[in-house]
């Protein structure tokens, strides 16, 4: 969790705490870390801080950087060119999905204005 905190300027962080959905005796812990321009939501079973697992990530500026040199800002045809044709796509997304996650670029006017990545 630390490590999460020190990605950026912290704005705001949030947590929850849910009843694991395998285990009815056993709570675990969901937290929100909001920076400007990214927002990485994580999932801590049992509560166990030490560890954890990123079950999104929101990002809405340019200047945090993503895989393959990917930024928000960047042309729809810049992604295609990167990640090849998206697994579905229309005018204002276009969705890559892999083996255990998914990422979507939405669009306005041509350029990725959001990116949204997804770890079930």
């Amino acid at each position: 969790m630390e490590q999460l905190r020190k990605t950026g300027r912290l704005l705001r962080e949030k947590a929850i705490t849910i009843a694991n959905r395998h285990n009815a005796s056993q709570i675990d812990e969901a937290r929100i870390f909001e920076f400007d321009g990214l927002v990485i939501e994580a999932y801590f079973p049992n509560r166990d801080t030490q560890g954890g697992l990123v079950s999104q990530v929101r990002v809405t500026k340019s200047y945090w950087p993503m895989q393959f040199g990917l930024r928000v800002g960047a042309s729809a045809q810049k992604v295609r060119e990167i990640l090849g044709e998206p697994d579905e796509q229309d005018v204002e997304r276009l969705k890559y999905c892999g083996d255990t996650a998914c990422g979507v670029f939405l669009l306005r006017n041509g350029r990725v204005m959001k990116a949204i990545f997804d770890s079930p």
